[in-house]
């Protein structure tokens, strides 16, 4: 019996939110690898590490986006397509503003 309910027979009130210790979390960050927990009145504690989260998660998409836009051109496929337009580009060189625009080809 913790200090709570021994003084709830007593006939004492003790609020929840003095009880910290004894109350189970109101919330738990479901973030893969993080294992935060928070209470009924660490509300603004709970929203600032789920904007943390948020943050990461922003930078790793902008991250994969950059690496996806360094990608070759003609990546990994059918041989023949590829070297069709490879030979396509090289015929659009100085002839068009923009040679890797999709409608030339």
């Amino acid at each position: 019996m913790d200090v709570a309910d021994r003084l709830a027979h007593q006939g004492i009130y003790v609020p929840t939110s003095a009880t910290i210790h004894g109350s189970q979390p109101k919330w738990r960050c479901n973030a893969p690898g993080c294992d935060a927990v928070f209470f009924e009145e660490e509300d603004t504690k709970r929203v600032r590490h789920a904007a943390m989260h948020a943050k990461q998660d922003v930078d790793e998409i902008r991250a994969e986006g950059e690496r996806l836009q360094r990608r070759d051109v003609f990546g990994e496929g059918d041989p023949e397509k590829q070297s069709w337009m490879r030979r396509r580009l090289r015929q659009l060189v100085g002839k068009v503003e923009n040679p890797l625009d999709p409608k030339h080809y």
